[in-house]
């Protein structure tokens, strides 16, 4: 399936709220050569950043980092976190050409806050996490020229021993989903979710239901009707 077969389903629905979830084969995502999504271990390094102001840019989250390792910035994505109307927020993904030195000790389990790791003057920021293990929703794009009613929904499951992140980057070090699927499609919001999948040394006891009440936040399903 390449991505014009995609695009050209999609544009063939009535707009509303749609979910489909991506089981395409790497090699049929019609990629140019050396596109081609990579195993999860890359040199990049990928982080989520949650709980961000509304009013919040890309370009200050950048600015948060210290100058030597805001060169090592290759993407930023910044979305609404649009499953909690309550609460307004963002969520930002980050990648750095490698691990930066303030992240070092960053407990992939559990996370941490932002400004405990790095100094961070915008008091905003006060109630930021950021984690890179990537459990659970994160938005990754919406089309700002389309209204929530008519967006088409996206949403990426990662397989058994995948990963949410790492799993649907390219060889280059670029993520499908954020940075080239946007491009091919006009009108979309893009999420991934993720949740622990690993196989070997697991201590993990969690079951598919478990899974499927994470995936499903919303009892009332309204933000699927």
């Amino acid at each position: 399936m390449e991505l014009r077969v995609i695009s050209k389903f999609l544009a063939s629905k009535p707009t509303g709220w749609f979910v489909i979830h991506l089981c395409v084969s790497y090699a049929y995502l019609g990629l140019p050569p050396g596109h081609l999504m990579a195993s999860p271990e890359l040199k990049q390094q990928t982080y989520r950043i949650t709980n961000l102001p509304i009013t919040c840019t890309k370009q200050q989250i950048k600015n948060v980092f210290p100058a030597s390792e805001k060169k090592l910035i290759e993407g930023v994505s910044l979305a609404p976190n649009h499953l909690d109307d309550d609460h307004p927020s963002q969520t930002a993904t980050i990648t750095f050409a490698s691990k930066p030195a303030s992240l070092e000790n960053l407990n992939f389990t559990t996370g941490g806050r932002l400004e405990d790791l790095v100094e961070v003057a915008d008091h905003r920021f006060a109630t930021v996490r950021i984690d890179s293990n990537f459990y659970g929703w994160t938005p990754l794009f919406a089309d700002v020229n389309v209204s929530d009613d008519n967006l088409v929904d996206i949403v990426a499951v990662t397989g058994l021993a995948g990963k949410a992140f790492a799993s649907w980057q390219c060889d280059d070090g670029s993520m499908w989903l954020r940075d080239h699927l946007p491009i091919d499609i006009p009108g979309i919001r893009v999420s991934i979710f993720g949740y622990s999948s690993e196989l070997s040394r697991s201590n993990s006891r969690a079951v598919l239901n478990d899974f499927t009440d994470d995936f499903l936040p919303d009892s009332s399903y309204s933000h699927w009707s």
